[in-house]
């Protein structure tokens, strides 16, 4: 018994060791599991946690850029400002057919004066044989009136034709401030130099400055204002002309040739008046001329022959016709021809006999 109490006791105490070893690895396990279980809890807490906070993150930056964009566009000027801001210039043209123009252009100048505007120019030109009574008128109005006045014009007369043109000159107008400031900048700058002055080489230098730019300034300014004058009042000419009258037809048959004859006549007549009008001028010194010039040809011819006859003439004593002289000089000269003659006439006689 003794031997085996202790193989009793040694089998006893290494199945206690088993048991004991199997207990420690069970808790072991057990413990290695509980601590791999709580490492992925903690994982993924932290895993949950970064991506709570990323997420964070970037709702935070996606509502700041809203908010950036949203002050942005707060920034950024509306379409509605822009148009108010925008500078046009309108001008129109409009052509009328009317009765009597010159009682339409009177009721479109009372509308300008209705609407706030003035008359700028006007014309009128009567009836003639010819034409037709027209008149044209040019009127200033409120740049918001012209659509209204186009349309009121309407009930004065027959509307032929209507044109109405905007330009828009917003950056013209933009360019001439930005000049005029900054000439007024320098016109500023320039007076303070003067009032600083030290010597008078520098303050003669700054004053011929000075006045170059204000001259500039002013004429800057001048076209600004005339700008913003064309864009607040438009510009309308219109024109109003009269319906053309019946065109007479010329009668036809005898009393119709009679009249166009007679108008024929009539007509040469006035033509004929007309060139001896335009000639009379050259006729009075052309006639005083030629009476001058005869006179002198008299005179010259009565020097040339005494007692008032002409020396060449044959009828005149004496005269022998030209490239002859008296009869006295040429008496004891022989004449082949003459005695010829007379010696032929002489036998003739003679043999007659």
């Amino acid at each position: 018994m003794l031997r085996r109490l202790p193989l009793y006791g040694r089998t006893m105490t290494m199945r206690t060791s088993r048991t004991t070893r199997r207990g420690g690895l069970v808790v072991a396990l057990a413990t290695g599991a509980v601590l791999a279980l709580a490492g992925c809890t903690s994982g993924a807490s932290d895993s949950a946690d970064s991506s709570s906070t990323e997420m964070g993150v970037e709702d935070s930056a996606a509502a700041d850029v809203g908010e950036v964009a949203d002050g942005d566009r707060a920034a950024l000027p509306s379409s509605d400002a822009v148009s108010q801001d925008r500078e046009v210039v309108t001008s129109g043209w409009v052509s009328l057919v009317a009765d009597d123009p010159a009682e339409t252009v009177g009721e479109i100048a009372t509308m300008a004066e209705t609407a706030g505007g003035w008359v700028e120019s006007r014309s009128q030109t009567a009836r003639t044989d010819e034409i037709e009574p027209s008149a044209t008128i040019t009127i200033r109005l409120p740049a918001d009136r012209v659509s209204d006045t186009v349309t009121a014009l309407e009930g004065a007369g027959d509307v032929v034709d209507v044109s109405v043109d905007s330009v828009d000159v917003t950056a013209t107008g933009q360019d001439l401030d930005a000049r005029i400031r900054a000439l007024s900048a320098s016109v500023d700058r320039l007076t303070e130099l003067i009032d600083t002055a030290e010597s008078t080489s520098e303050l003669i230098e700054a004053e011929s400055e000075l006045t170059t730019r204000q001259a500039e300034l002013d004429s800057l300014s001048a076209q600004r204002d005339q700008l913003t004058e064309q864009v607040a009042m438009s510009t309308l000419t219109v024109s109003v002309s009269s319906a053309p009258g019946p065109t007479e037809l010329a009668p036809g048959g005898f009393a119709g040739g009679v009249r166009a004859g007679w108008s024929a006549l009539v007509s040469t007549v006035d033509v004929l008046i007309v060139a001896i009008g335009a000639a009379l001028p050259w006729i009075l010194p052309a006639a005083l001329a030629y009476l001058l010039v005869r006179a002198l040809r008299r005179r010259r011819a009565g020097g040339s022959a005494p007692g008032g006859t002409d020396a060449n003439d044959p009828a005149a004593p004496g005269g022998g016709g030209p490239g002859t002289g008296h009869a006295g000089d040429h008496d004891d000269e022989p004449r082949p021809g003459r005695d010829e003659s007379t010696s032929r006439s002489v036998q003739m006689s003679g043999t007659g006999r």
